[in-house]
């Protein structure tokens, strides 16, 4: 086996090996961010959920047939925690259409 090959296999497996650990930091920090937004702090959830999708969205680019249902899944929890925060418009936040005196009328009334 001549170095270059083994340089070769090595980088690699290297490559793999980054690839699996960014995976297993992506997976602590949904757990963490799951954590949280039980615990009552979203704000603090959606930074670890953001930091998570962002890590499976690049492994997903790089290997989908791996890692795209990572990303789904991450995608889901993150929009999970928004809905259940404040960062989710609320239905009465939204107008739905100009009505015919030019006025929004709205989808529902706040609470």
């Amino acid at each position: 086996m001549s170095l270059d090959t083994a340089v070769g296999i090595s980088r690699r497996f290297d490559s793999a090996l980054r690839e699996a650990q960014l995976a297993n930091i992506a997976t602590w920090l949904i757990n963490l961010g799951t954590l949280h937004a039980d615990l009552g702090s979203p704000q603090t959830a959606l930074v670890s959920l953001r930091s998570a999708v962002a890590i499976h969205r690049r492994l997903a680019e790089a290997d989908p047939g791996t890692y795209l249902d990572c990303l789904r899944s991450s995608l889901n929890d993150l929009g999970t925690v928004r809905v259940r925060s404040a960062e989710a418009p609320r239905p009465w936040q939204r107008p739905r259409r100009p009505s015919s005196s030019g006025t929004a009328r709205w989808i529902c009334s706040p609470p």
